[in-house]
């Protein structure tokens, strides 16, 4: 349990996995810019390689970085154990939501959003496969966002963990330290199987991979149905517009579609519902299951790290969950005129975030890619009152500041600089398998907004 003080400090505070970490990363350095152990010609193949494997977004190099974000076995598992207790909280949630009624216009759901979430997808959980958006520090372990709708990246990171598994520094290095790749496809095709299972599947499914065809994610469908048909799932990639409903059967082509692993977001498919209507058609009508079910978009709002803190939220949570919110989950609250609890204080919430702006972030409670984020200590105060006045009239939430990771990481010419850092862990059910890792220039740490992924490697150090 995470309220166990001393395997608390013995799984991430003690200073010995984080100087590993730093030795190592000396290491890699060191070889990195020697001409003598890695040369033009490996990076230049290196390049080809992520090329070759689709490693591509939106036609840039996914991973333009050299080195792989190393992580501590130990630091894996306070993180997970981490996680899996917030799962728990989360959990509460979607009983809540099922139960109260109020509950979805108390997270922002829209009419049309209530429309999706009501069909009865035939499985029990909100969100199979999804993604928290963390930053890991010597000092804290802090979430920022909760991806429960269709996280990206899965793929890409089991691809670029192979590439960096085999550069000559990452393979000299194995040969002194004991180094893991955290791989999730698999992870991916055994949820599906399972919630395939669970709603009542009783042969070898043929998998759809939907979404629009023309998104820079693309690339990572088609990873995943190479994998699937490795595997021996027969698969198709197919765009929801091009579907057609007919016989009791959603049809790609000739190709009967029975377990849909969704890719495209429900603002997205709203946005063109009509065109996209045999999709919905067949998920309401059970001829096919669908993964992630309508349901997660309730948890992909912004609006539930503010229920996980809202006091009269706390009574339905254990002691070990209200520890968990309080030690990982950043204070969320819905932006709004009136007075809030903050740490136990009652404030003013406007004022509180006039006189704060050095420590606090508006965020729209409905966009992803760092759209609409307004950064307070990175603006000033005029533009912040604005931002303020925004978000009282949309949904919004303002939460707190977190610590923000930043390491030295060399780049695709070997030019070493300090970049954020965020670490993402991905999450099928409640556990917890591998890690994207993006790194940025600037705060918002966010491979659609201008950032760069890179794999993630685990180091033994039990």
């Amino acid at each position: 349990m995470l309220s166990n003080a001393s395997e608390s400090q013995v799984a991430f505070l003690s200073p010995a996995s984080w100087d590993l970490l730093h030795r190592m990363i000396d290491e890699h350095h060191a070889m990195i810019t020697d001409p003598t152990v890695v040369t033009d010609e490996m990076i230049e193949r290196m390049k080809s390689d992520m090329k070759d494997a689709g490693a591509v977004f939106g036609g840039r190099l996914l991973s333009p970085f050299l080195r792989p974000n190393f992580l501590t076995r130990s630091q894996f598992r306070y993180v997970a154990a981490a996680i899996r207790e917030t799962m728990a909280a989360i959990r509460v949630v979607e009983e809540r939501a099922l139960s109260d009624s109020a509950f979805l216009q108390r997270m922002g759901v829209t009419e049309a959003e209530a429309k999706l979430i009501a069909i009865e997808p035939g499985l029990a959980r909100f969100s199979y496969k999804s993604r928290m958006d963390t930053f890991l520090t010597p000092e804290a372990f802090k979430f920022v966002e909760y991806n429960a709708e269709s996280p990206a990246g899965i793929a890409y990171g089991d691809r670029l963990q192979e590439i960096a598994y085999e550069f000559e520094p990452t393979r000299r290095m194995r040969e002194r330290y004991k180094i893991s790749m955290a791989q999730s496809r698999e992870e991916v095709l055994a949820t599906l199987l399972a919630a395939w299972e669970e709603w009542g599947g009783k042969h070898k499914p043929r998998i759809g991979i939907v979404d629009y065809l023309d998104v820079p994610t693309v690339t990572e469908f088609h990873m995943f149905g190479e994998y699937f048909e490795s595997r021996g799932y027969q698969t198709v990639v197919f765009d929801p517009r091009n579907l057609e409903y007919r016989d009791g059967r959603l049809m790609a082509g000739d190709f009967h579609i029975e377990m849909l692993y969704r890719r495209v977001l429900v603002n997205e498919l709203l946005e063109r519902i009509d065109a996209c209507k045999a999709l919905v058609d067949a998920v309401r009508d059970r001829a096919v299951c669908m993964v992630n079910p309508f349901r997660a978009k309730l948890l992909h709002k912004k609006l539930l790290f503010a229920v996980l803190w809202a006091p009269d939220m706390q009574q339905h949570f254990s002691e070990a969950m209200r520890e968990t919110i309080r030690k990982h989950v950043p204070w969320t609250v819905r932006v709004a005129e009136g007075r809030v609890i903050h740490h136990g204080d009652s404030v003013d919430l406007v004022e509180f975030a006039r006189a704060n702006r050095d420590r606090l972030v508006l965020k729209p409670n409905d966009e992803y890619g760092g759209k609409g984020v307004q950064i307070g200590w990175e603006r000033t105060e005029s533009e912040w009152d604005a931002a303020l006045q925004t978000a009282l009239h949309e949904p919004f939430v303002l939460q707190e500041r977190v610590p923000v990771a930043r390491t030295e990481f060399p780049d695709i010419a070997r030019n070493v600089a300090p970049r954020v850092v965020d670490l993402d862990p991905f999450i099928f059910g409640d556990r917890v398998t591998g890690c994207l890792t993006r790194l940025s220039d600037t705060s918002l740490c966010n491979v659609t907004s201008g950032g760069g992924q890179t794999p993630t490697l685990i180091v033994e150090d039990e």
